[in-house]
């Protein structure tokens, strides 16, 4: 290599150098609990040159496991000397963004929780020249999200009526990605006259307690002392991590409890085959159906306006398909529906199905490698009071 072409490329390489180390480009954290578009562009971008180019944003969010999430470009600006710093205060130059891509089960989670899933996410900002699209400069950052969430309860309903003994606890897992939960502890407090349910925890000694539940479900046993009738009860759940530290509590609900053999009672099953009569609508009933794996002999029976089932999941479920079918095996209602790792209350509402009371109809739910739970029910009338009082 002569002399000359050995010089040339030292000075190419110099000049390049300084060309590319004109531009800098830091980005801050953004705002992990709610990752909007102007929480993307936080970042800090250094001209040292002369020249007041007009160039663009290009961003890039992925997470380790589900890959790329969003991508998106700012609108186009003139990109002063110095300094230019671009937050959620100071963001106008940036508007008219293109969004190029969205996960969309990535973007529901945002828009109904107004904040990211947990998760290992990497962000990337390009510095793009308009034009001849010369990429300026980049640079990523990783953001880990690990957010504790207090856990939601589902079952009994907060305030409702319930008659049964052994009845369902159900609540949702919290930091469910990173299992840090070791253990639940189920403690439910009788609330005394003049109380409220939060008073009845702090003040009152559990009526009934039970520690080391590995799930996020517990079915309360034959007690010695039941539950009495009309009385209210409140209960909390508590999650502790291996070395029995608490990680947090559930909210507090209450339930009442209620004579299982009163005339607006909710039968599951009769062994002969016939309904009870009509009842009259005094309060809100809850209940819910177990799911059975072959046909159950007879029909459970609603006198509610929804449907209630309960459906345990099997691993990495994410959606079910849901069928039901009159006594002709015509199919007169379908969804799916998501669901999670645990047991999950799934609510049919009848202005949905359509089901005409005192008629056989069947439920049916599928999972994704083709196995199903069956409940027969039938829906009943209910009678409403003269003069609609």
């Amino acid at each position: 290599m002569s002399k000359n072409r050995f010089l040339f490329l030292i000075v190419m390489f110099c000049l390049l150098q300084t060309g590319y180390s004109q531009y800098t480009l830091d980005i801050m954290r953004p705002n992990e609990f709610a990752l909007k578009s102007a929480d993307l562009w936080n970042c800090v971008i250094n001209n040292s040159g002369n020249e007041k180019p007009n160039v663009f944003l290009y961003g890039i969010l992925s997470e380790k496991k589900k890959g790329k999430l969003l991508e998106i470009e700012s609108g186009r600006f003139a990109l002063a000397n110095g300094i230019t710093m671009f937050n959620t205060s100071n963001y106008d130059a940036l508007k008219n963004e293109k969004v190029l891509y969205s996960d969309k089960t990535f973007e529901d989670h945002i828009f109904r929780t107004n904040s990211l899933p947990n998760g290992a996410y990497t962000l990337c900002i390009t510095l793009v020249r308009e034009g001849s699209l010369q990429q300026l400069f980049t640079s990523c950052i990783d953001i880990d999200v690990n957010k504790m969430t207090s856990m939601n309860l589902i079952l009994p309903y907060d305030q409702d009526s319930i008659c049964e003994q052994n009845m369902m606890f159900l609540w949702m897992p919290i930091s469910q990605e990173n299992s840090i939960v070791s253990s639940y502890t189920l403690n439910i407090y009788e609330v005394l006259k003049h109380q409220t349910p939060i008073a009845a925890t702090l003040k009152n000694a559990p009526f009934y307690i039970e520690k080391n539940i590995s799930s996020t479900q517990f079915q309360v046993p034959n007690m010695i002392v039941p539950f009495k009738d009309k009385s209210q009860y409140a209960w909390q759940i508590t999650a502790f991590d291996d070395k029995n530290r608490v990680l947090t509590r559930s909210e507090v609900w209450s339930f009442y409890n209620k004579n299982c053999m009163g005339a607006d009672g909710l039968t599951e099953t009769v062994e002969d085959g016939i309904p009870p009569k009509p009842i009259k609508k005094k309060q809100k009933l809850v209940s819910y159906f177990s799911m059975y794996d072959k046909y159950n002999a007879h029909a459970v029976y609603v006198n509610a306006d929804t449907l209630r089932v309960l459906y345990p999941t099997y691993l990495n479920e994410e959606k079910v398909f849901c069928q039901i079918f009159d006594g002709s095996g015509k199919s007169i209602f379908s969804e799916e529906k998501s669901v999670n790792d645990a047991s999950n209350l799934l609510v049919f509402p009848f202005a949905q199905i359509k089901a005409i009371p005192d008629q056989n109809y069947t439920m049916e739910i599928t999972n994704r490698v083709g196995k199903r739970k069956f409940l027969k029910f039938k829906r009943l009338k209910v009678v409403p009071k003269p003069n609609g009082k």
